[in-house]
């Protein structure tokens, strides 16, 4: 139950950066999940330029 409500919270955290265009808040989301650039597999999101 404990990862539903994580998720609950990273979803209603997602949303309402995309819905404010925080793109500031969104980056903190991924920093905070650490989630790899699908490309590179880093985690340096600063210098992502490849899309």
């Amino acid at each position: 139950m404990r990862n539903q409500a994580k998720m609950d919270e990273i979803e209603t955290r997602f949303k309402a950066a995309l819905e404010a265009g925080d793109m500031v808040e969104i980056k903190q989301i991924i920093v905070d999940l650490d989630i790899a650039c699908p490309i590179s597999g880093t985690r340096n999101w600063d210098g992502c330029t490849s899309v």
